[in-house]
């Protein structure tokens, strides 16, 4: 009886611990996911809310037709997709439109019994209104930029963390989405994730920002003679069409982008010395975003090689970050130091209340004599490709990224390099060697834009 009375307490233990569990850990989840039924029976008898942009321009809006059924009406068709996404009764719900569904039904976060019989009493028969951080004008112009390149364009305000604009291409007509989801699921161009927050890509020469930020830490001896190569485990690694740019420092290095100086200089380094930094960059680290986000993948361990590390420090090797984790670093750099928290959604507005969601520091990622040696090496790497017709000086890296049968281009920086008010992250797929100035371009005529308007 003693052995039977044992077996029955454990297994209580364990349903007590079972519900436990989901009540407790799974149920933001779970009140939130697209097969939850009283999300849809609420959103028949709630008009959904508006999504707005940050000057009040709206985005999406929902409608009763004859019948009383609510259906939902997006003013662009496919520029705003990627972060807005889709709401369907039948395909489910992506971006915007998902991550906040019960702030957009005007459903309580909380799921306690209290509060749904508090909520049978309040219930309006209207959702909020959730406003982006979303310039509108921003957000055309580099969507025009972008073109048919695939790829993705971040644009953010160091000072607050606002995305300004966000643009991934391909991407689809979000307004005949039921017409087309079949060719949609069945298209290899990974045209229904957003690039910005969920494309994984080697960033190539721009994570030499991170190696120089490690470097600088470390009080490492920043002098090199370039020979235009250098050998580590018996692998030799070459500067870009072997180029040699003989006694050279750290600004210099940055400035011709010299795989040799940083591999070399990397030697001097360990893993643990690399993960600290990207973890204060927020690499690799998660955290909570307005919509879906995907971690970085950095190969640091407590066992490499050094050639592995070396692959690393010139952005080779095994990692893969997003172009959001590329824009919020160069934020920071950009920002004495100082990470915002990236948001896309600043307030949410109802008939009663208006809910400013405050900016909030994510990160104290450098010091500010690191920032402002790092801005004045980024200044003159900018300097020689970028040219500013307003006369002020931005700072930036160029990065070129190779895998398998493909080239991708990056350029990160911000503007104005003493004042930085606006952080640029911009990738380019798939474009050859032939074409390795067209995310610089890009980015040239970006800054240009925004600071001239």
């Amino acid at each position: 009886m003693i052995i039977v009375l044992t077996i029955l307490i454990g297994l209580l233990l364990l349903v007590a611990i079972y519900l436990t569990y989901f009540q407790v850990v799974k149920a933001p989840f779970y009140s939130n996911h697209d097969l939850n039924a009283r999300n849809w029976v609420d959103e028949s008898k709630v008009l959904r809310g508006s999504i707005l942009d940050r000057n009040g321009n709206s985005l999406a809006y929902s409608k009763r037709d004859q019948k009383g059924n609510n259906y939902r009406i997006y003013n662009y068709n496919y520029m705003y997709t990627p972060i807005i996404g889709y709401n369907s009764s039948s395909l489910g719900r992506s971006g915007i439109e998902s991550s906040y569904n019960r702030t957009l039904l005007n459903i309580p976060d909380n799921d306690d019994f209290i509060s749904q019989v508090e909520n049978m009493y309040r219930q309006s028969d209207r959702g909020k209104d959730v406003y982006l951080s979303i310039d509108t004008d921003i957000q055309a112009y580099m969507n025009e930029l972008l073109g048919d390149y695939r790829g993705a364009i971040v644009v953010l305000d160091p000072r607050n963390g606002d995305i300004l604009s966000m643009v991934s291409k391909p991407t689809f007509n979000v307004n005949q989405i039921h017409e087309n989801w079949d060719k949609l699921i069945d298209a290899e161009d990974g045209r229904l994730i957003n690039r910005a927050t969920q494309g994984l890509y080697p960033p190539g020469s721009i994570f030499k920002l991170v190696t120089a930020t490690a470097l600088l830490e470390k009080n490492i001896d920043l002098d090199y003679v370039d020979q235009g190569k250098t050998t580590i485990d018996g692998y030799t690694i070459h500067n870009i069409n072997n180029n040699e740019y003989g006694e050279i420092d750290l600004t210099a290095a940055l400035v011709n982008s010299s795989n040799a100086y940083f591999a070399d200089k990397s030697t001097q380094l360990n893993a643990k010395d690399f993960l600290d930094v990207t973890n204060r960059y927020m690499i690799g680290v998660k955290y909570d975003f307005d919509i879906p986000k995907n971690i970085a993948r950095l190969p640091y361990k407590k066992k490499m090689s050094q050639l592995e590390i070396a692959a690393t420090a010139f952005g080779q090797g095994d990692t893969l970050i997003t172009p959001l984790d590329m824009a919020a670093m160069v934020s920071s750099i950009g920002n004495k130091g100082v990470l915002m928290k990236p948001r896309l959604v600043t307030k949410v507005v109802d008939k009663k209340f208006e809910q400013d969601i405050k900016p909030i520091v994510l990160s104290n990622a450098i010091s500010q004599d690191i920032s402002e040696s790092l801005t004045k090496a980024m200044t003159k790497t900018s300097a020689k490709n970028v040219k500013i017709s307003s006369g002020l000086a931005v700072a930036g890296k160029s990065g070129t990224a190779e895998v398998e049968n493909a080239t991708h281009l990056w350029y990160v920086g911000f503007g104005p390099s003493d004042n930085a008010k606006y952080a640029i992250a911009i990738i380019v797929e798939n474009t050859g060697l032939e074409n390795g100035h067209v995310a610089t371009s890009l980015f040239e005529r970006a800054m240009n834009y925004l600071l001239t308007n």
